[in-house]
């Protein structure tokens, strides 16, 4: 499996088509795990593309993400629902929902001002009813893989440790997509998950840009430099203390980053010290 070493660039249509045609498909994979095929001719390519595993990963992780030419070919390969007169009506009435939502909803509500954004978004859509902690842990000791891979809502207390240590990879990806860590056990659970697979995808792709407990930077401080550099701006780069000290957050972050040598190696626990240092 190949090992990540640098953050992917975001593509336009021609590179997206480059990749598609002589790419490697590890990094076809990759490309679809963090962005997705977004352009139109790109996303043409791909619904012609033999490799149905692909197809599958995007509808998966992005759902209906398909723009309508594509959509069509996915549709007459049977790889995609065709949409009725309904579908279009309840799409529809989703959007002028969402919008309202987003306009005119109560930003001093943060919870509910999300969940009724989270409403239209699903609007009509075909969803199983979350389920408790216990039936989650079931499931995970049944290795009842097409259950976890289909379950749309946060896991729960053991069971999301459970869920992040032993789920199909792909699962995982979608997970951290729309979803934070709640704490400490929960990103640990995800460093050591790598760390013992000697892989480093999921972790790239959630401490790029999530700040990291102490815990999880010393792991991954001892396990993978380059995203340990990476790591450095996202976790102390967004301090006002400094951005005040050096004039303005920019000053600041480029400090920082000068600053590598300095915190390669140094102690988590002793990081804001050093960075005290830096002048």
């Amino acid at each position: 499996m190949k090992k990540t070493t640098k953050l992917p660039l975001l593509k336009d249509a021609f590179g997206e088509v480059k990749l598609l045609s002589c790419g490697h498909p590890e990094d076809k994979r990759e490309y679809v795990l963090w962005y997705g095929f977004k352009t139109s001719q790109a996303q043409q390519m791909l619904a012609r593309n033999p490799d149905e595993y692909l197809i599958a990963l995007q509808s998966y992780i992005y759902g209906n993400i398909w723009e309508k030419s594509a959509a069509e070919i996915l549709s007459d390969k049977n790889l995609l629902p065709r949409p009725t007169p309904e579908d279009d009506f309840a799409a529809g009435q989703a959007l002028k929902g969402w919008l309202g939502a987003s306009l005119f909803g109560d930003r001093d509500n943060e919870k509910d001002y999300g969940c009724r954004q989270s409403f239209w978004m699903c609007y009509s859509a075909d969803r199983s009813e979350p389920v408790s902690e216990t039936q989650q842990l079931e499931w995970l000791r049944q290795g009842d893989k097409a259950k976890i891979m289909a379950y749309p809502y946060v896991w729960e207390g053991r069971a999301e440790i459970e869920f992040l240590t032993s789920a199909p990879e792909d699962a995982v990806y979608r997970y951290l997509h729309y979803n934070r860590l709640p704490d400490d056990e929960a990103q640990c659970a995800l460093v050591q998950r790598d760390i013992r697979n000697n892989s480093n995808g999921l972790l790239w792709y959630y401490f790029h840009s999530c700040k990291a407990c102490p815990e999880a930077q010393r792991l991954i401080q001892s396990y993978d430099s380059a995203l340990w550099r990476e790591m450095i701006l996202v976790n102390y780069g967004w301090d006002y203390k400094y951005e005040k000290k050096f004039g303005n957050l920019a000053n600041w972050r480029s400090k920082l980053s000068d600053s590598w040598p300095l915190l390669a190696h140094c102690p988590i626990e002793e990081i804001p010290t050093a960075l005290d240092k830096i002048e």
